[in-house]
């Protein structure tokens, strides 16, 4: 099958819906989503709730104002989004912008840093369960360790559930090493999609000793200090955690399991210390008074109060989940010489997490799945906004503000956001929004990426899917003035549960006074084969010029067959010569040997993935076809045009080929008949059995 991206303005992309097909070649075709013209497009997530705060589901478009830096902005973009059902169409010119942001996105944040042994287990048991039962089809998780020593990303937001139950099981283990892919996604790139989850790990952590005793001496008036610094490395990381995240579009709902910090080290002493200290200083002994004790470390508060507002214009959400309270004081800390221990301090602050970022508190709950439960509740129901921004400025925060024209509701949403300045990259967040382009399987942007890509069974290597990927000329039009091309193209084949079944990372670097004329000519082509097993998949694309930022990203629908057990025709191929472009091939990390099965007896081919048919000129097609029986009874080729009407075509030399992997190839030339120039879709038969459509242009 192939697949033509459709063509964007620079930095916006389309949320691609790519036509769906079955086994069969029964299509279930669905346009594809576009922006239109606009420029640039904002999109917001919007939670709404009642005085009870239950979420307030019906509302439309017109219940909703939106001011950006208080000027009026019409909503140009729509989407309710409720329970567990089907996400609605979105409505309005902007569908692609709001689908993009309105995927549910978790980050467990495990404070393994400032709380104990046993609490880290209890949520790593939780958040398996949460995974398990709360987590639904499109959403994307990440796991993220604070530490000792700082903030640890152990998972990027990823749609793979195993690499997650694998990285939460890490917590608080040690970071062994581990074949990574190049985008973060995976957090073991070991693709085996079975993982047993043992239970006696668990048991064994608990047992452990309370690892929290040397944390919680720091509380100790003579050591105060190094625990202010280890809260600011904590806040600190927090907002860089916070920063990062800003990158990725949508809601992010931070679910942070700790047992909190001790609020008297930001706010300043409370209670019976804050009154000894207060009297004195009326008495004149200053000498006895700690001014951090006094008045709160300044840093903290400043820290404090950085990390919120990063938070607030990042689209940040922290849910606190509490896991120290609900247990006693088994090391009596308060009743230690000197000790500033106060019982109450985590919970403060896991408090004002929550609150200064709008999210839930869950205060010292023996059952954190129900807390879970809850947080999974409060994120199902909202609504996406978007909207074309008032003004054209770039890098610097704007003040949004969304109200609801019915009284007595509130209103939950990101306070400002930001429009990166194209002139200054930030190659961090880049890295991120690649994460997030593959991760949320987005198609578009300034390089128009195309591909064929097909179901296969190798004698060797087993299934399969072969895949040409074509770079067109244009996007080479700057790069030849180089001294050298360096490009970087990423590849991961997903299957429907989100899982990802293999992946690779090619960085070609070519030289344009050698390859220059045929780059301006045809472009060039990536050969690869990915790893699979019968089911339906995605294959997931990302093209980067990391010297101009452009890029470009195609998502291709891909069914694999139980080849034993189901009769296949592929999607017709129209053939080129590889010798004549520039086409070069590479491996993934499940098939680390090269297998390109494009081949007609010993001659190999390429495929075009945007083929041109002209009239009167005749040119050669081929499609594999399986079990071999070495014939083609009753072959029939029609193209079918937007109009929906078929026209039958006139195949000439029809030749079948047996080939040792199983497959014959059945190749034929065609010049199209009867119809007018324009796109058309082209599929043949033979027999009983159908191929997948090609898309191709006749002129």
């Amino acid at each position: 099958m192939t697949y033509r991206s459709i063509s964007l303005l620079a930095g916006v992309l389309l949320l691609g819906l790519a036509t769906s097909r079955s086994a069969t070649g029964q299509e279930q075709k669905k346009p594809p989503l576009t922006f239109g013209s606009e420029v640039s497009i904002v999109a917001i997530p919007v939670f709404v709730t009642d005085k009870d705060g239950r979420s307030v589901s019906g509302l439309t478009a017109q219940d909703f104002e939106v001011e950006d830096g208080g000027k009026p902005a019409a909503i140009q973009g729509f989407l309710a989004i409720s329970g567990d059902g089907p996400a609605q169409s979105p409505t309005g010119t902007a569908g692609g912008a709001t689908l993009l942001s309105s995927r549910r996105q978790f980050v467990l944040l495990f404070d393994i840093a400032l709380s104990r042994a046993i609490a880290v287990e209890r949520s790593r048991v939780a958040a398996r369960k949460f995974l398990e039962e709360e987590i639904r089809p499109g959403d994307l998780v990440a796991v993220v360790a604070a530490t000792a020593q700082g903030m640890k990303m152990l998972l990027g937001l990823s749609p793979d559930r195993t690499q997650v139950i694998r990285a939460i099981n890490s917590v608080g283990r040690g970071d062994v090493a581990r074949n990574r892919d190049p985008l973060g996604i995976l957090f073991d790139a070991n693709l085996e999609s079975s993982l047993v989850v043992s239970a006696d790990a668990d048991s064994r952590d608990g047992q452990a000793q309370d690892s929290a005793r040397a944390v919680a001496l720091l509380l100790m008036r003579q050591q105060r200090q190094a625990y202010a610094q280890q809260i600011s490395q904590f806040l600190g990381g927090f907002q860089g955690l916070a920063q990062q995240l800003d990158a990725i579009r949508g809601r992010k709902n931070v679910i942070l399991f700790s047992e909190g910090f001790d609020t008297t080290i930001i706010t300043g002493a409370q209670g019976n210390e804050k009154g000894q200290a207060t009297a004195a200083v009326i008495s004149g002994n200053l000498a006895e008074v700690d001014s951090d004790t006094y008045f709160g470390s300044a840093g903290g508060q400043n820290a404090l109060s950085g990390v919120f507002a990063t938070m607030r214009g990042a689209d940040v959400v922290v849910h606190a989940i509490d896991l120290g309270s609900a247990g006693a004081d088994t090391m009596d800390l308060s009743s230690q010489e000197g000790s500033a221990f106060n019982p109450t301090s985590g919970l403060d602050s896991l408090a004002t997490f929550a609150f200064n970022t709008g999210g839930r508190f869950i205060k010292g709950t023996t059952d954190v799945g129900a807390a879970l439960r809850d947080i999974a509740d409060a994120t199902k129901a909202y609504y996406v906004l978007a909207f074309s921004p008032t003004s054209a400025d770039v890098g610097k925060a704007r003040k949004l503000k969304i109200k609801v024209k019915q009284s007595g509701l509130k209103v939950n949403h990101r306070p400002t956001y930001l429009i990166p300045d194209p002139k200054k990259p930030d190659l961090h967040r880049q890295g991120l929004q690649a994460s997030e382009i593959i991760a949320k399987g987005l198609s578009g942007g300034p390089i128009l990426l195309s591909a064929y890509a097909m179901p296969y069974r190798s004698p060797q290597n087993g299934l399969g899917v072969p895949i040409v990927i074509q770079i067109p000329p244009e996007a080479f039009t700057e790069p030849l003035k180089r001294k050298q091309i360096n490009f970087e193209l990423f590849g991961y084949l997903v299957d429907d549960k989100g899982t990802v079944s293999d992946f690779f990372r090619a960085t070609p670097a070519l030289d344009p006074a050698t390859l220059g004329a045929k780059l301006k000519a045809d472009g060039l082509q990536i050969l690869t084969t990915f790893g699979a097993v019968p089911g339906n998949y995605e294959v997931r694309l990302l093209l980067r010029d990391p010297e101009s930022q452009k890029f470009g990203a195609l998502r291709l629908p891909v069914v694999v067959p139980d080849f034993s057990s189901t009769p296949f025709v592929s999607s017709p191929m129209v053939t080129g010569d590889p010798f004549a472009r520039v086409a070069l091939p590479t491996v993934t990390d499940r098939r680390p040997n090269r297998e390109i099965p494009f081949r007609i007896d010993a001659r190999p081919f390429t495929v075009e993935a945007t083929p041109v048919l002209k009239k009167g000129t005749p040119r050669e097609i081929c499609v594999f076809k399986s079990p071999s029986t070495g014939k083609a009874d009753e072959f029939r080729v029609v193209l079918t045009g937007a109009d929906g009407v078929e026209k039958l075509q006139s195949p000439e030399g029809l030749k079948i080929t047996r080939d040792a992997d199983g497959f014959d190839r059945v190749v034929f030339s065609i010049s199209p008949e009867a119809v007018g120039s324009g796109e058309y879709l082209m599929k043949v038969s033979v027999g009983p059995t159908t191929s997948l459509t090609t898309s191709m242009r006749v002129q």
